[in-house]
């Protein structure tokens, strides 16, 4: 999926992005709808190709090697199951007392605390 400058494809692509991308929905115009990412990144993006479905992305240690840990229970004393670095993208299942039950497109599902995260 392409983010343009404008809403039609004679505007110059600024970033393509991935499939279940979570993408902020600004307005719409048209066919097209100007959309913001977790980055802050504004452009526009044919509206056929944005998915309703519950995405979010890894927001925090942009440029570090660290990751955040996947639990099998939401809260800090629950098991670790999994990582993730910054940028990183899940499905989300569902939301509950700060936490985020999420699936990524491995199969792994588990929770991860709602503020390292960005989406819905």
């Amino acid at each position: 999926m392409n983010l343009r400058t404008g809403p039609g494809i004679k505007y110059k692509v600024k970033w393509e992005y991935g499939s279940g991308f979570p993408l902020l929905i600004l307005k719409k115009k048209g066919k097209w709808a100007q959309v913001k990412d977790f980055e802050g990144d504004t452009g526009w993006v044919y509206r056929k190709l944005l998915v309703d479905k519950p995405m979010m992305i890894v927001k925090v240690n942009k440029n570090r090697k660290n990751k955040i840990n996947i639990r099998n229970r939401p809260g800090t004393d629950s098991k670790i199951i999994g990582k993730a670095y910054y940028g990183v993208v899940f499905a989300t299942v569902q939301q509950k007392s700060g936490w985020v039950e999420v699936r990524h497109e491995s199969g792994l599902q588990g929770w991860i605390k709602r503020s390292l995260l960005w989406g819905y």
